[in-house]
């Protein structure tokens, strides 16, 4: 009997370890650092492998403005290069690049100071410009063809990739720090003492919230459908007979479209600057000393994560629930592919999370042109590898070659280059190894 315990208690003394070494690894980690005088204040993923990040050298504020980017999911990154016309007597006169929206691996905009709007087609290898008189800072863009830039007293809309852009009017004149649309015509702005801009027609009209304005500062906006979003923004300084204190940063959270808005309870005195949402529960929010804040239910609650910083964190990006990068002050760039989660004790619904068997799921859209998505399982930690094989077995592309945490992922594959037909799609994932079929038809 006391061997049967012993051997009871060694089983299950041994599931809890091997759980700890499933879900127990580093939550964020820090990439590729790059000079402490270099301020990244944006970044975006169009999958799980392809990224840019977007701010500026220097140091302060007006800086060289700054591209990087990455294609393996930013085990490297590199400098992209804005062409000579923009340097005059061995100095850049691009100053600091504050928003980036890509709507695929190859078409971007990126916005800055002076009126500076960038465009690339080819994934960053060139760009084009336009330049307009305010500063610049977010921009969101639903296709190829129609995007809003905000930024000091400037809204601007295009609905032919940038060929040309007309300046829209909110009715007042405010500074804007944040957009972002979920198709052609619904989007929402955000600013500096601004209301809670709305549209639904494209920006033809905008509606304002001002139940807000007066009392916060709101800097990141995120949306998964036209009526659930989020903004977050910094906390206010109160004061009282020469008493001054800072209230906690501002999460606002909408159901409806925007129609109302309700306060979350953020717990933290730091500012939040920017916000990632992937479904309707799962969201992420960045901002001062480093402070990453993480929900899986639809901010009903808000759980602090290390991040391994105390720099300032200005921008957010996820791809899937798990699959997320951060930047900020001093060439920060982290990264996580287990939603920020270094342990179990960070999440009590992540074992509920976990699949139970490894599994490669059929591509969607199939047919597609030119993208479709690729969801697979993973039941635990595993080394994964996901490539594009044609007819005749030739390797075509590599998708994931990385280690990946235990969850539901999703990768998009960009067949643009290739040539009509059809493709397999291979997953290898440990001792696991399965196959699938996709057509492109163009």
């Amino acid at each position: 009997m006391k061997q049967r315990l012993a051997y009871s208690f060694f089983l299950l003394a041994s599931l809890f370890m091997l759980a700890g070494t499933v879900y127990s690894q580093s939550g964020w980690i820090r990439q590729n650092p790059f000079p402490p005088n270099e301020r990244l204040l944006a970044v975006t993923f169009t999958d799980a492998n392809t990224g840019t990040a977007v701010g500026f050298g220097g140091g302060v504020s007006g800086g060289t403005g700054i591209i990087l980017r990455t294609t393996n999911g930013g085990t490297t990154w590199t400098y992209q290069s804005l062409g000579t016309s923009y340097i005059l007597n061995g100095v850049s006169y691009i100053h600091g690049l504050h928003g980036v929206s890509f709507i695929n691996a190859y078409t971007g905009t990126v916005v800055g100071e002076s009126g500076k709007i960038f465009q690339t087609t080819d994934g960053g290898a060139t760009w084009t410009c336009d330049t307009f008189f305010n500063n610049l800072s977010a921009v969101s863009f639903t296709d190829a063809n129609t995007g809003t830039a905000v930024g000091v007293l400037a809204m601007l809309r295009t609905t032919n990739g940038g060929v040309t852009w007309t300046s829209q009017s909110s009715g007042a004149t405010y500074s804007l720090r944040g957009v972002f649309f979920t198709d052609a015509n619904t989007g929402t702005a955000v600013g500096l003492f601004a209301p809670i801009l709305r549209t639904t027609n494209g920006g033809g009209t905008w509606t304002s919230d001002s139940s807000w304005w007066t009392h916060y500062c709101l800097y990141g906006v995120s949306f998964t459908d036209a009526n659930t979003g989020t903004i977050v923004g910094p906390g206010l300084i109160s004061c009282n007979n020469g008493n001054c204190d800072t209230l906690d940063a501002v999460i606002l959270r909408t159901t409806n479209g925007g129609v109302t808005w309700t306060s979350q309870s953020s717990g933290t005195r730091t500012s939040l600057i920017a916000v990632s949402f992937t479904d309707a529960n799962t969201g992420t929010a960045v901002g001062g000393d480093g402070t990453i804040l993480r929900t899986t239910n639809g901010g009903a609650t808000w759980i602090s994560q290390s991040s391994g910083t105390t720099d300032l964190l200005t921008g957010v990006s996820f791809t899937d629930a798990n699959t997320g990068t951060a930047v900020g002050n001093n060439g920060t760039i982290l990264r996580t592919t287990t939603g920020g989660v270094t342990g179990v004790k960070d999440n009590p619904n992540l074992i509920a999370q976990i699949p139970n068997q490894f599994a490669l799921e059929q591509n969607y859209p199939n047919p597609f042109n030119p993208t479709t998505t690729i969801s697979y399982q993973l039941p635990a930690i595993a080394t994964v590898e996901l490539k594009i094989f044609d007819v005749l077995g030739r390797d075509v592309q590599t998708l994931v070659n990385e280690r990946q945490s235990a969850g539901i992922h999703s990768v998009i594959f960009d067949a643009r280059d290739l040539s009509s037909g059809v493709y397999f799609y291979r997953l290898q994932a440990g001792n696991y190894r399965a196959s699938k079929k996709l057509l492109l038809l163009k």
